[in-house]
């Protein structure tokens, strides 16, 4: 299996929370053949403790091209 990230855009709201957009691109083989699959999405994080922490994540596989 191989996945990886693609068109990330980090929108920053301030000193301590950022909006992350983008692709996850996910392609491998399973019982029934090889697979592509895209998808879009949309994650939330928080400036804690000197550290970045993921507080809220979405994401749906986009229809097939």
């Amino acid at each position: 299996m191989v996945a990886r990230n693609d068109s990330m855009v980090v929108h920053r709201f301030g000193p301590t929370t950022a909006v992350v957009t983008g692709w996850l691109v996910v392609g491998g083989r399973g019982a029934a053949g090889a697979f592509r699959r895209r998808y879009r999405f949309t994650d939330t994080w928080v400036k804690r403790g000197g550290g970045w922490q993921i507080v809220a994540a979405q994401d749906y596989v986009a229809p097939s091209r």
